[in-house]
């Protein structure tokens, strides 16, 4: 029952129109009811991922076969390389999931469903709420307002709290940059040369992250976004080659038998092999955008009234707050990917509004984010980023993959017992919660969750 609803997600975000792309929907890892109230679906995107995958080396093989029988080496081979070319593998993996904006409605879509909800009874697939940290940051004449209209919602991946609208960026904008990054292989660029191209290209750009895709189009420049479009990327260079996610070597999820394709080992419906490629990079709370001057302010405001719950979701797995500065240092570990550049925007303190500065009206450190090492303009387009030599661990001062079962007693007090799956509606700006539908209950341990792919 469970791949069947992964495999209803690919299928139905096929069917619907390909005319729509990149950009969409907006997302608030910020107002959120209890983490142990969230279901993980860990095992739900690698058993989606396993079928996209299997559909995928049933179309490559079935065309292989048709010129496996040729006689001649030479013109066999010529007919053979096309369909053994990793592009290839990589645009038919990417037509399985449709463009951005039509697989994250399918997605969202799919969550939801009453025969997929019936397998988590008392928990979440997905939460979001109209009463979030966007509310009223434009004018009503603005036209970026509208991108606001669409809320991406949050949803918990192995204990990585992170907005399905990342879900499209890690398919469709991690497929530009490989698609880019083969294309300048090509022309003689080294692996190193050819991925800073793409990363700037993508986050400086003209078509960025820092002009049309982000400021432009919201005002929001979410470096979330950027850590997906990289991570993306990893994965589709991952199908076919390995590569390093921090201290883990991933071995290629499509191996060659003969002139054949075929799945690795490691790539099978109960393994949850999607797992590395999710991390906090994606939570744009833990993460920080950098916004425009006119939203900052009232942003600011809605995270201080939300300090509380925020402090307590993001809390130790023991249930014990973090300082200031420990979240200070989750940003500081966010701003490569083990590392690795992937594009991070900087800003000066007064341009972000983060945890550290906006929910501890007590702190009087001086420190400032990580973000604030340099100033630059707005679009930074002159900023430079020096990596880190050193995979950094997500634990310790980062967030714990292991969910935190320590719940907020304030949000329990007011959260409702109605259905999550009702229109979403305004709520009053203290109790972001209250359009939580479960009574908290501990998240189904991972054996358990696995079984359901049996």
């Amino acid at each position: 029952m469970f791949q069947r609803w992964a495999m209803i997600w690919v299928c139905l975000t096929i069917s619907i129109s390909t005319t729509l792309t990149v950009r969409a929907d907006e997302t608030d890892q910020f107002t959120l009811p209890p983490r142990d109230s969230f279901a993980d679906l860990g095992p739900f995107f690698s058993a989606a991922h396993y079928h996209a995958f299997e559909r995928v080396v049933t179309r490559l093989n079935r065309k292989i076969d048709q010129h496996a029988s040729i006689a001649d080496p030479a013109r066999r081979a010529a007919r053979l390389k096309t369909w053994h070319e990793p592009l290839t593998i990589a645009n038919m993996v990417r037509h399985e999931f449709g463009p951005a904006l039509t697989e994250m409605r399918s997605l969202e879509g799919t969550l939801n469903a009453d025969e997929l909800l019936a397998m988590y009874p008392d928990q979440r697939t997905r939460y979001r709420t109209s009463n979030w940290i966007y509310d009223h940051v434009h004018l009503p004449i603005d036209p970026r307002k509208f991108m606001l209209l669409f809320i991406a919602s949050t949803v918990n991946i192995n204990g990585h709290f992170i907005g399905l609208d990342k879900v499209g960026h890690f398919h469709d904008l991690g497929h530009i940059y490989y698609k880019d990054y083969v294309a300048l292989r090509n022309r003689g660029k080294t692996d190193e040369q050819a991925t800073a191209i793409v990363v700037r290209r993508f986050s400086r750009g003209a078509i960025s992250e820092a002009v049309i895709i982000g400021t432009i189009a919201s005002g929001v420049q979410s470096n979330g976004d950027l850590a997906s479009n990289y991570i993306g990327f990893k994965f589709y260079r991952n199908l076919t080659e390995t590569v390093r996610m921090g201290d883990r070597s991933l071995p290629p999820m499509f191996v060659r038998v003969g002139d054949y394709w075929a799945l690795n080992t490691h790539v099978r419906p109960d393994h949850n092999f999607f797992k590395p490629f999710v991390t906090d990079h994606w939570n744009e709370a833990l993460n920080p955008n950098i916004y425009e001057w006119s939203m900052r302010g009232l942003i600011r405001r809605h995270l201080r009234k939300r300090a509380d719950q925020i402090q307590d979701f993001y809390a130790h797995p023991d249930g014990t707050r973090r300082t200031a500065e420990e979240f200070r240092q989750i940003e500081q570990d966010l701003s490569t990917f083990y590392g690795e550049d992937y594009g991070y925007l900087r800003a000066a303190e007064r341009k972000m509004v983060t945890i550290a500065n906006a929910c501890f009206p007590d702190d009087t450190t001086n420190t400032t984010t990580a973000t604030a090492t340099a100033t630059n303009t707005d679009t930074d387009t002159a900023m430079s980023h020096k990596s880190r030599t050193d995979p950094v661990p997500l634990t310790g001062t980062g967030i714990n993959l292991e969910t935190n079962t320590e719940t907020n007693a304030e949000a329990n007090a007011n959260a409702e017992r109605t259905d999550d799956r009702q229109s979403i509606t305004a709520e009053p700006d203290d109790a972001p919660d209250q359009q939580a539908t479960d009574q908290p209950i501990a998240n189904k341990p991972m054996d358990d969750q696995q079984a359901l792919l049996q």
